[in-house]
């Protein structure tokens, strides 16, 4: 059986930990350092492209993103949650912790974020 791998670019140098890559290469992502490897970045079509809020500078890089890599998913991750990832790491050798624990307002915020987003590419589109 042939093995299937898809590969995720990380933006954000709090992206760039060992603990949040291994957690997604256990997933089967090949992962790659936007910042740290952007040579190789021409050989791979992303299928997940992982933004640090901290890194986007306004939403027309998502368009922009849309329209090379229709087939990539794009997040983004609030700032304060890549912290508490690499804070409740664990150990070498430890259980993984995937799912960090979240504020009362993450997801809402992230909601909030994602349409504002979407609204933004919408009226992109109808220019």
């Amino acid at each position: 059986m042939e093995t299937v791998t898809k590969t995720v670019w990380l933006v954000g140098k709090k992206l760039q930990n060992q603990d949040i890559k291994s957690n997604l290469e256990m997933e089967g992502y090949v992962v790659r350092g936007f910042h740290t490897e952007e040579f190789s970045l021409t050989d791979d079509q992303p299928d997940l492209i992982i933004f640090s809020e901290a890194e986007i500078k306004g939403f027309e890089i998502l368009v922009r993103l849309r329209n090379f890599y229709p087939g990539a998913t794009v997040m983004s991750v609030p700032e304060a949650q890549i912290d508490r990832m690499i804070e409740r790491a664990p150990e070498k050798g430890g259980p993984a912790n995937k799912v960090p624990e979240t504020g009362v307002n993450d997801f809402q915020d992230s909601v909030n974020r994602l349409i504002d987003s979407l609204l933004k590419i919408e009226d992109e589109d109808k220019e």
